[in-house]
C-alpha cells in the first residue's frame, strides 16, 4: 500500500514540475505588444497616451456678395409663367394615351372611313368583332399589367430599417 501512496505522490510531483517547465517557456513570448494598430484601429487605446485628433485645415470664411446694392428686394420675383416651363413627360404620356383611346374607341364605333366607302361596306367587308376586342378583354389586360406594375415595384422597393427597439 505505501507504494501506491508514493507512486501516485510522485506522479503529481512530475506533472506539477512538466506544467512549471511549460510555464516557463512561455514567459519568453510576453513581450508583445498590446497596442497593435488593429486595437488602435478599432479604437481601444490601452497605453496611456492621448489619442492624436485630426489634421484639418482652418475652415474658410462666408463669402459675401460684392455688393449688397445688386441684391434683389425681399418679395420682388418674377414667377414663370406655366407657358414658360419645359413640356413634362408623364403628363405628355397621358394626354397621348387618352388621345390614342379616344382614338380607338372612334374606329372601333365608325370603322375606317378613308374615303373609299361607307360604315356599311366596312361593315360588311370586316364587321366589328375582328375590329375591335371586346371591353371585357381590355378590362383584363389593364388589371393585369398593374398588378404586374404592383409587383415589380414591390420588387424594387428598399427594405425598411431594421428598428433599434423590439
Amino acid at each position: 500500500m505505501n507504494v501506491l501512496k508514493f507512486g501516485f505522490s510522485i506522479s503529481r510531483t512530475i506533472a506539477a514540475l512538466s506544467i512549471a517547465a511549460l510555464a516557463a517557456g512561455c514567459a519568453e513570448g510576453m513581450d508583445v505588444d498590446f497596442n497593435a494598430p488593429i486595437l488602435e484601429a478599432a479604437g481601444i487605446n490601452l497605453s496611456s497616451k492621448k489619442a492624436e485628433g485630426p489634421d484639418l485645415p482652418d475652415r474658410p470664411g462666408i463669402v459675401m456678395p460684392p455688393s449688397k446694392d445688386r441684391l434683389p428686394e425681399p418679395g420682388e420675383r418674377n414667377v414663370a409663367s406655366a407657358q414658360q416651363w419645359p413640356n413634362d413627360p408623364d403628363l405628355q404620356r397621358k394626354a397621348d394615351a387618352a388621345a390614342a383611346i379616344e382614338k380607338e374607341t372612334k374606329y372601333c364605333r365608325e370603322g375606317d372611313w378613308s374615303g373609299k366607302g361607307g360604315i356599311e361596306e366596312f361593315d360588311r367587308t370586316t364587321g366589328r368583332a375582328p375590329r375591335c376586342r371586346a371591353q371585357y378583354v381590355k378590362d383584363a389586360i389593364k388589371k393585369n399589367e398593374e398588378a404586374n406594375a404592383a409587383i415589380e415595384a414591390r420588387n424594387n422597393a428598399p427594405e425598411p430599417a431594421a428598428t433599434a427597439a423590439r
